[in-house]
């Protein structure tokens, strides 16, 4: 017997169980250790998931905005395809009637010179008419001065006093 031992056996694992013992403190302290550790890790994973979701909810939120930007530039878009759809409709309208209005302005043009001209060819008319109604009344005239200085001119001959 050694030291209240029965034999070696009995020595060695007691041995053992202070050795495990001390070890079990050890792993303990270990475990401990590492069990912070651990948790620090989760902390810094749990912090780093936090900070992706922010993340995630900012790209969201751009992603809505320019959903919304995209939505509104469409709308616009589309007003300015109607309104462009309009303006030719309207230009084409106008051309037409710029056309008509040329037509019609032609035909005034000539309207007037057909006008102009019978305007002309009535006043001419009336001049040769006047002018030779003047020659007609000139001739008379000189014709009856005439006679009557004719007859002015045999009386006074004729020695008939007036």
């Amino acid at each position: 017997m050694y030291g209240g031992y029965k034999n070696d056996d009995d020595l060695y694992a007691n041995d053992q169980s202070a050795l495990l013992g001390q070890q079990g403190v050890q792993v303990r302290r270990y475990d401990t250790a590492g069990a912070e550790t651990e948790e620090a890790i989760a902390r810094e994973k749990r912090k780093e998931v936090e900070e992706v979701e922010v993340g995630i909810r900012e790209i969201a939120e751009c992603q809505q905005t320019l959903a919304d930007l995209v939505k509104e530039s469409g709308e616009k878009l589309e007003n300015a395809d109607n309104v462009m759809g309009d303006a030719a409709a309207k230009t084409t309208e106008g051309i037409y009637q710029l056309q008509q209005a040329n037509n019609n302005a032609k035909a005034a043009r000539k309207r007037m010179c057909c006008g102009v001209i019978l305007l002309l060819l009535i006043g001419m008319g009336t001049l040769l008419r006047e002018r030779h109604q003047k020659k007609k009344k000139k001739k008379h005239f000189h014709s009856r001065c005439h006679c009557h200085y004719r007859l002015r001119h045999k009386e006074v001959s004729l020695g008939v006093a007036q």
